[in-house]
């Protein structure tokens, strides 16, 4: 859990450092909202401030484009490895009757080589997959359906810079980051522990620390989500 924390507050520290250097012009925001400046340079300090404070591109946003990629990982270890804890029991079958490939599936998904790595990982790191328990077919099923679609709106929000969906940013890390402690927790105290907990916190370690820093900035105006002046 260490490790955790080391990671998530290094990360934020950089970041904001980051943004303090990109000398965006807050200052002209609050000279045109002050009574004390004539009428009617408000407006021309609003105009510029409109053309200064523009989107910046994504290019220019590399923190931005770091946390786009673990959206987009998260994604996609939904789809190929959580998926495997919702389809067996779907499916009617254990995650080892699965795994043996001689169960249909639909649209043949996940790859068959996929699940020969889950089969592997389960089997030298966290057995808890293979043995695949109720409460565990629940967290998944919550992953499948409401964390890995909100990983794909994420996207879309950090990618165009949306302030508006930081509310849902904010619920969808939390309940990310709930998740995450539930499997270090399982995995190191639980009935069926890791095989090897060195790799298996090191691994884990790094999909806490993401929502962790997601929830830092989204609650501290990171200025990813302040660059939507002016737009609905």
């Amino acid at each position: 859990m260490l490790c955790v924390g080391i990671v998530s507050l290094s990360f934020v520290k950089v970041y904001k450092r980051f943004n303090q250097r990109l000398n965006y012009p807050t200052e002209l925001m609050k000279k045109a909202a002050s009574p004390k400046q004539p009428k009617q340079q408000p407006e021309k300090l609003v105009e510029k401030v409109a053309e200064e404070d523009a989107p910046v591109g994504l290019l220019q946003r590399p923190f931005d484009m770091a946390i786009i990629a673990f959206y987009v990982a998260f994604t996609w270890t939904t789809a190929l490895i959580d998926y495997h804890n919702v389809l067996a029991p779907a499916l009617g079958q254990t995650i080892r009757e699965l795994c043996a490939g001689n169960t249909w599936r639909p649209l043949n998904w996940p790859p068959q080589f996929v699940t020969e790595i889950y089969m592997m990982w389960g089997e030298l790191v966290d057995p808890m997959m293979i043995e695949n328990p109720i409460f565990w077919q629940i967290m998944e099923w919550i992953n499948v359906v409401f964390l890995a679609p909100g990983n794909i709106i994420m996207v879309f929000a950090f990618l165009f810079a949306k302030n508006s969906f930081r509310s849902f940013g904010l619920i969808h890390a939390s309940a990310l980051l709930y998740s995450m402690f539930i499997c270090l927790g399982v995995g190191l105290y639980g009935e069926i522990p890791a095989s090897d907990k060195t790799q298996f916190v090191i691994v884990y370690s790094i999909y806490a620390s993401f929502p962790l820093v997601c929830c830092s900035l989204l609650t501290n105006n990171c200025r990813l989500l302040l660059h939507d002046y002016g737009q609905k």
